[in-house]
């Protein structure tokens, strides 16, 4: 037992001293090269911040009085004036057979189709090659924004798999089903099938099947004279769609959007510049839009309302919005606070080691984050701070043309 204590005081003993040396030898290295540096590096920051606002159009509720209305239109199409727009329905059994023959007259479109393409040639391997890169875009298009797209894809590689039914010698049976649903067709006509009547769109414009109420109280006329008490009050707004609406035409291809925010996060933003906008469920893909008005406020605020002219059929959904903001991306250099001096006249800026010496190199400071500042990168000046030069942190001592040993 005497051993093993004799053993284990001699380790400690050891260990002690090796500290103790790596520790006096630290000291002495810091004695003989008191400061140091490190690299000024490349700095890419977004300027954005998050908002709550209302999605704002030019809308016009559809009603009707009838009870079984079905709109013809998805949510974002675009409708010609005159163009069917709704069916009102007789009555339930009405609509259930129309739905039928929409269906089949669908599925029998699309054969034809396959037929049409299968006649004008085109080998198994070409075909394979086209369903591939069908389903390929039809996976990409799922990723975007943009449902009729995804439509028209979709069925794009239902007809391919159709033809290639066909090219196998499958033609016999698909020529029977195309006969088939021919005569379905005509015997549900024949049993009522027409029980329905159109109802046609009064003027041109985007469909929304999104009824909330807001339609009558936002639109972008009252954007320009609304003041922060204005936005403020729709808070309270008790909105509902009215009695018997379908849906609704929105106006143009221009919209807005309107959110209070603090005055001090849009500092230097002006009418006209370009903001990228990110909204819940835009699949995170950005809207490009611009500043149409601010209008400051006394309390720290101002009401910042944004335009786009594009993208409406992905927004036709939304009204009230937390959104995030961007303002742009910039390019910076990165300093540690610590390194920051100030000269004899108030000029800020950093010292770097210059060969065997310290060398004063001035900086505007653009932003910051956390223990860094970022400041401009001036490629004109050739005494200017650059990415990669050796930014001294430890200013104690340091002066211009100080040699350092």
């Amino acid at each position: 037992m005497k051993r093993r204590n004799t053993t284990y005081t001699i380790a400690l003993t050891a260990l002690v001293a090796a500290v103790t040396v790596y520790i006096t030898l630290y000291i002495v290295g810091m004695l003989k090269n008191p400061f140091q540096s490190v690299p000024a590096v490349r700095y890419t920051y977004e300027e954005s911040l998050s908002a709550t606002g209302y999605v704002v159009r030019n809308e016009e509720v559809l009603t009707t009085q009838y009870d079984l209305v079905e709109p013809v239109h998805a949510a974002g199409e675009r409708v010609a004036a005159g163009e069917v727009i709704a069916r009102i329905y007789s009555d339930e059994k009405a609509y259930r057979l129309v739905r039928e023959i929409d269906e089949l007259e669908s599925r029998l479109e699309q054969i034809r189709r396959t037929f049409d393409s299968s006649a004008s040639g085109g080998d198994a391997s070409s075909l394979e090659t086209q369903i591939n890169a069908a389903l390929m875009s039809l996976s990409g298009t799922a990723r975007k924004d943009n449902i009729h797209e995804y439509e028209d894809r979709a069925e794009n590689l239902k007809s391919l798999l159709l033809r290639k039914e066909y090219l196998y010698g499958r033609a016999d049976s698909l020529e029977q089903t195309v006969r088939r649903l021919e005569s379905e067709i005509a015997s549900l006509k024949r049993a009522g099938g027409s029980g329905f009547t159109d109802i046609l769109s009064e003027r041109a414009g985007t469909f929304s099947p999104f009824v909330d109420g807001y339609e009558r109280i936002l639109n972008t006329s009252v954007l320009e004279g609304m003041t922060l008490e204005d936005f403020d009050e729709l808070e309270t707004v008790e909105a509902a769609a009215p009695a018997g609406a379908y849906g609704k035409i929105i106006s143009g291809t221009k919209w807005c959007f309107v959110a209070a925010v603090d005055s001090d996060d849009i500092e230097g933003l002006r009418v006209g510049n370009k903001v990228s906008v990110l909204f819940a469920g835009n699949f995170g893909r950005k809207i490009e839009m611009r500043i149409l008005y601010l209008t400051e406020g006394m309390d720290g605020r101002t009401l910042i309302t944004l335009q786009a002219k594009g993208s409406l059929h992905s927004v036709t959904a939304l009204r009230r919005q937390t959104v995030e903001m961007s303002f742009g991306a910039y390019e910076g250099i990165r300093i540690p606070k610590r390194a920051l001096a100030i000269s004899s006249d108030g000029t800020r800026g950093v010292y770097c080691v210059d060969g065997m010496t310290a060398s004063f190199k001035k900086v505007t400071i653009i932003n910051q984050t956390g223990d860094y500042y970022i400041v401009r990168e001036d490629k004109d000046d050739p005494f200017a701070l650059r990415v990669g030069n050796e930014v001294i942190v430890t200013l104690k001592g340091i002066y211009e043309g100080k040699i350092l040993e």
